[in-house]
């Protein structure tokens, strides 16, 4: 194996989750590799029409967010990771956006 085929890291995995490590590990500059099952446009990340639960305008609130999540989850959640992820989820779609993820811009009041 020549030293151009080393990769020191290997991401499984296609979805949101494994592309925002591979190219988190790539900005810093690891030579990285990804495994996917399907292609990239054949998964549930790709399909996702829900939207993002990140509390982006003026009349949304943080804990109205974190109260959704949790009610959602039946309770299952842990309080600490959901207000993590609804706090930084703002800085989080500015990055994927910056990675020129496409979104669809349309406002939902469906959750």
């Amino acid at each position: 194996m020549s030293q151009q085929d080393y990769m020191p890291v290997l991401v499984l995995g296609g979805g949101l989750a494994g592309l925002t490590v591979a190219l988190r590990l790539a900005d810093s500059g690891v030579h990285v590799g990804l495994l996917a099952k399907r292609s990239l446009d054949d998964g549930s990340s790709y399909y996702a029409q829900g939207g993002i639960a990140a509390v982006l305008g003026e009349d949304d609130s943080i804990e109205s967010h974190i109260e959704d999540t949790i009610s959602a989850g039946a309770g299952l959640c842990h309080r600490a990771a959901v207000e993590t992820a609804i706090n930084r989820g703002p800085e989080c779609v500015d990055w994927l956006i910056n990675q020129q993820v496409p979104f669809t811009r349309k406002d939902s009041v469906d959750g």
